[in-house]
């Protein structure tokens, strides 16, 4: 079974080079879900995949030339190339591990043939925390903290959590992304970065592309 995994996993790396190449001018955002174990696999965790992708191809629509979605035993993947700079993608997609109702739950990834990698203190943002104690989620997964039973049940909580907001929303809104006026109303979260690209400083993510 571990041999699997990791199969499937440099499978998965060893993809993602070959979409670099296939389109080497553009950003490639990778979208699974942040779930420790070889069993990352089943339907609450499918089914946040699912809306997280959903909502990327929908605020991203225009910007997203292609996408993928594949299931292995990391989960469900899904690839999308981006016509944005790395740096500017890099950010958003933080935002929305940040500011989506699931985001904690799922880790998108950003990778570009042009740019090296940048981490988010690099960005000035904080390392991610526990969705569990709150402390630094690199810890806690490094020293396991957590069971999987305890996660098993956050994912379930914020999933359950999830569709009864939309289900609220769209028995009141009528023609709009439910998921998305739970997050921005609803919840009272900070929004995902539609609403606050105007406030990204983008003279220093330019800066950032020109030397990366």
């Amino acid at each position: 079974m571990i041999e699997k995994f990791l199969l499937d996993r440099e499978n998965r790396v060893l993809h993602q080079k070959e979409l670099l190449n296939q389109f080497p001018d553009k950003t490639l955002v990778t979208l699974k879900i942040n779930y420790p174990g070889a069993y990352k696999s089943n339907a609450i965790n499918n089914a946040i995949i699912k809306v997280i992708a959903d909502d990327i191809l929908l605020y991203y629509k225009q910007e997203t030339v292609y996408n993928e979605a594949y299931s292995s035993l990391e989960g469900a993947i899904c690839h999308f190339i981006m016509e944005m700079p790395y740096v500017q993608t890099k950010r958003e997609m933080i935002e929305i591990e940040e500011g989506h109702t699931l985001g904690r739950c799922v880790d998108i990834d950003v990778y570009s043939s042009a740019a090296q990698s940048i981490s988010r203190t690099e960005l000035g943002i904080k390392p991610r925390k526990c969705f569990i104690c709150q402390n630094d989620a690199h810890n806690c997964s490094r020293s396991q903290a957590h069971s999987i039973e305890q996660i098993a049940q956050y994912f379930d909580e914020v999933y359950n959590k999830h569709i009864s907001q939309t289900n609220k929303c769209l028995a009141s809104i009528a023609g709009r992304s439910a998921s998305w006026v739970c997050c921005l109303e609803a919840q009272e979260l900070p929004g995902w970065p539609r609403r606050t690209r105007s406030s990204v400083p983008a003279e220093k993510d330019a800066e950032r592309e020109k030397h990366s």
